[in-house]
């Protein structure tokens, strides 16, 4: 069982435990004082068990403190890792090669090194997931510095190697975020991989967007079913960072076909892509829906209205006054609020 799982226990202990004493207060069921006893002492170790293993948040306020610490270790991580990039190009140019190589080699050991003493020590988690985002950020520090050093050949596999350091530092501390920054560079990787194959500019793929499709489809396609190589806890990120990475690569093509490597013409591209786009927008909600994926339904459904609101300012900007124009975008948001509550209904289970 692992923290979310504990969590979402307690909170049902706690739901009971209220339910029961509106059951009661209404006449509808009413316990004797040894089952209520019972019921109590089991409860009570239950949550002894929980709170022994994880550090869980046993009321509202503590959740409203929990997410601010989350927010906190978000930022922290972000300062953190910016205060180690400027601090060493500050010093750099007084440094030997020698002492840059092994201060390069030994940032990411230091990095993992925090992030196993803070993983040992605080049972938020939020001081683990701080040393983590710096043992990355070394990581980063590390291959980008020793390639200039020695004058490597550019090339993706820098992008393998963060992908592959991210990922098993989030697979070993369970840590979403670094799977999910992996497996964005895993994608990257995959697309700089086959074009530098094929002869070409590798960094040429930031300009085609389309190279992007098939490897984030994989990676979406990898988090459908959990198995040894995705483990449950982290499919909701293979299928967030695929479908993201997915949709942003249409998003491009629906208003740029210049930038497309079909052979086909500009204005057929363009077409090809909104109906693409509406498409799997719409798929991703509806499968989202069905399977009860969160990440998935809202990353769909923000993809339709992004996709929808751009088409409207695209065609009606230019020439529609601007109280028309924000009034049919504020008309098909009451639509969709419309549509979406009448899913919303069909979707309550039976």
């Amino acid at each position: 069982m692992d923290r979310e799982a504990a969590q979402a226990r307690l909170d049902r202990i706690g739901q009971f435990r209220a339910e029961l004493d509106a059951l009661e207060h209404d006449g509808v069921v009413i316990l004797d004082a040894a089952g209520r006893r019972a019921i109590a002492d089991y409860h009570q170790r239950a949550i002894a068990e929980l709170t022994s293993h994880f550090d869980l948040d046993r009321g509202e306020q503590q959740r409203r403190m929990s997410l601010g610490m989350r927010i906190a270790a978000l930022i922290g991580a972000v300062a953190l890792s910016a205060a180690i990039f400027l601090f060493f190009e500050r010093i750099w140019g007084d440094l030997s090669t020698v002492a840059q190589v092994v201060i390069l080699v030994a940032a990411p050991v230091v990095g993992l090194l925090l992030t196993e003493t803070a993983h040992r020590l605080d049972r938020t988690r939020h001081l683990v997931f701080v040393a983590a985002v710096i043992a990355c950020a070394c990581m980063v520090l590390n291959v980008t510095m020793l390639g200039d050093i020695f004058a490597m050949t550019d090339s993706p596999n820098a992008f393998l190697v963060w992908a592959a350091f991210a990922i098993a530092v989030g697979y070993g501390y369970e840590l979403r975020t670094p799977v999910a920054v992996g497996l964005a560079c895993a994608i990257v990787f995959g697309a700089g991989f086959v074009f530098d194959a094929l002869r070409f500019d590798w960094k040429a793929i930031f300009e085609r967007p389309e190279t992007f499709i098939p490897v984030a489809v994989a990676v979406a396609g990898l988090g459908v079913g959990a198995s040894k190589l995705v483990r449950r806890r982290y499919a909701p990120s293979f299928r967030l960072v695929g479908l993201v990475v997915t949709l942003g690569a249409i998003w491009a093509l629906m208003f740029n076909g210049h930038i497309s490597l079909l052979p086909i013409g500009e204005h057929a591209v363009m077409t090809f892509y909104q109906i693409t786009g509406f498409v799997v927008a719409a798929a991703g909600t509806a499968i989202g829906l069905r399977a009860t994926w969160a990440e998935t339904t809202y990353t769909g459904a923000v993809a339709v209205v992004v996709f929808l609101y751009t088409k409207f300012y695209q065609w009606w900007w230019d020439w529609m006054p601007a109280y028309l124009f924000f009034f049919v975008v504020g008309a098909t948001a009451v639509a969709m609020i419309l549509a979406l509550r009448r899913v919303r209904t069909l979707a309550v289970p039976a």
